[in-house]
């Protein structure tokens, strides 16, 4: 955005080389109330906040992807970058970042306060060379949970198992919601698609894994024949239609009697 006027601006890399660009999230010279950033992947040679105009607030959630340089605020070394940023929320779920620093606003250093400015950081995000101090980074951590850990099934049946993502401080789930990795140790016991759901194939135990970023949970399914046989349901379904039959027979019967 340059010298006008923007209320919210919405900014998706999901992938590419933009390794000589710089990404700015906010203002170069006019002002913008809300911007919000969401890098997946790609590479990025610069991202900062802020450039030399005004604006009111920043997020940005990284997911994925790699960013050489990243400036909370506008880069140390741009003098004339005098910026004004009121809020700078930086989400660092997955992905990595060579160079971290807090970076510049109306030519003074950014402080990262964890309250106008704040970074929130996981286990799994990757950082090479930080010079914003540790105690300043608040952490983000999050488990999965996947439900039921062991479950029994015949073969050609088909499930779903249920996974949760928990979040500390809460309030972060929505910001995982991409697809996590199934996988089975036995696909010729039990199979799971891409989106976890499994299929019994044949007798046998097998481990279904979900993998997300760098965290995983294990369920054992168990594949049982079906104590059921296809002779003994040949004889109990005619049974059961001559059933069906008699007790129509008997309301005709009582119907016509009235």
């Amino acid at each position: 955005q340059s010298y006008s006027y923007v209320g919210n601006a919405n900014i998706a890399i999901n992938d590419g080389d933009l390794t000589n660009a710089v990404v700015i999230a906010g203002s170069v010279e006019g002002y913008v109330e809300k911007s919000n950033v969401d890098i997946a992947g790609g590479t990025i040679g610069y991202y900062e906040s802020i450039d030399k105009g005004i604006t009111k607030e920043v997020t940005v959630t990284v997911i994925g992807g790699t960013i050489e340089n990243f400036a909370v605020g506008s880069k140390e070394e741009a003098n004339l970058a005098n910026g004004k940023l009121e809020r700078a929320n930086v989400i660092l779920v997955g992905g990595n970042i060579t160079n971290l620093e807090a970076g510049n606003i109306n030519s003074a250093p950014l402080v990262i306060d964890n309250d106008y400015y704040k970074v929130l950081q996981t286990e799994s995000f990757k950082i090479t060379n930080n010079t914003i101090p540790e105690s300043e980074i608040a952490q983000l951590n999050f488990s999965l949970l996947l439900y039921p850990k062991q479950t029994t099934m015949h073969p050609g049946f088909s499930r779903r198992l249920g996974l949760i993502i928990i979040t500390s401080p809460e309030g972060y789930e929505y910001l995982f919601q991409a697809i996590p990795c199934w996988q089975s140790n036995k696909p010729d016991v039990a199979s799971v698609t891409d989106d976890g759901i499994i299929t019994a194939e044949s007798p046998g135990t097998a481990e279904i894994t979900v993998t997300y970023l760098d965290k995983s949970e294990t369920a054992e399914i168990k594949v049982e024949e079906s104590k059921i046989t296809v002779p003994v349901l040949q004889i109990i379904i005619p049974i059961i239609l001559a059933l069906l039959v008699l007790i129509w027979i008997y309301i005709l019967a009582c119907q016509c009697k009235h």
